[in-house]
């Protein structure tokens, strides 16, 4: 694993990209045009800004980044869903895993209207081309939109799918299903199996991750913060998955400092509004 200088180092260095994706977003709107590739730079290098931040322990600001990973996510499916006509074919075929990330980065963001957000998009996006995004992202976020959103017959009917479309799958998806039936059946053995295998699989593949996805695998946080939150016992050690979880309630409200481009993406409940 990298010190924890070098990680202090990504991450400040992810923050600039982080800036010169703002100006490109900014940029590409003045102008009139899509800004998905932006968008995209933006997800990737937040995701990589989460991991560094859980593994230097600093809980607060990775929730923050996180809840950036939620909104670039949310923003990216606006964008490809109002303006598809202007944005390439294979560019739509994201649209399944976008929003997978979009809810995995409301949930390590911990924060209730983020993750209502974020599952309310989930359930009025329609999956775009099935030929360029592999159909198990679609119905992974699915499953779990429907999960945190108290739907457990949605839950189980979008796991059932899930487990349909996979093709010869590896031990990441194969830990995946097993935690979806474990959360379905409350079992925390199940889950903690799957939770494994997802850790397993990255431990093995490390080297041929992206950079942004080599530190940690977050699905593996986000299904910890899911079952506990479902008071399951999840007692794993692995030096994929950062101690700074521990730390988490999916129920706190996390503000972003503002000036923020993606605060604007933020539609806070109407049951919500009141509280604030």
């Amino acid at each position: 694993m990298v010190t924890q200088s070098e990680l202090r180092d990504r991450s400040e260095e992810k923050k600039s990209d982080v800036n010169n994706s703002y100006w490109a977003i900014e940029n590409n709107r003045e102008r009139g045009e899509p800004y998905h590739t932006a968008l995209r730079a933006l997800s990737h290098d937040t995701e990589e800004i989460v991991s560094c931040e859980l593994l230097l322990g600093n809980v607060t600001e990775a929730r923050q980044w996180a809840a950036r990973l939620a909104l670039a996510n949310r923003s990216f499916i606006h964008l490809i869903e109002t303006r598809t006509d202007e944005i390439p074919k294979s560019t739509l075929g994201t649209g399944g895993s976008r929003a997978m990330w979009g809810i995995f980065g409301a949930v390590l963001a911990g924060d209730e209207r983020l993750i209502a957000t974020l599952a309310a998009q989930m359930h009025s996006f329609e999956f775009i081309d099935r030929y360029t995004d592999p159909e198990e992202f679609y119905w992974c976020g699915s499953f779990l939109a429907a999960l945190l959103a108290d739907e457990p017959a949605g839950a189980k009917r979008a796991r059932d799918t899930f487990e349909q479309v996979l093709d010869n799958p590896g031990d990441h998806w194969r830990g995946t299903r097993d935690v979806q039936t474990g959360l379905i059946e409350h079992d925390s053995d199940r889950v903690t199996n799957g939770i494994e295998r997802i850790l397993n699989y990255h431990r093995e593949h490390v080297e041929n991750l992206p950079r942004w996805r080599e530190l940690l695998p977050l699905s593996a946080s986000v299904y910890v913060l899911v079952a506990r939150d479902y008071g399951l016992e999840i007692d794993i050690e692995s030096e994929y998955l950062s101690d700074a979880i521990r730390e988490y309630s999916l129920d706190e409200r996390i503000s972003l400092p503002q000036p923020d481009y993606l605060k604007d993406h933020l539609r806070v409940p109407a049951e919500s509004a009141s509280a604030e």
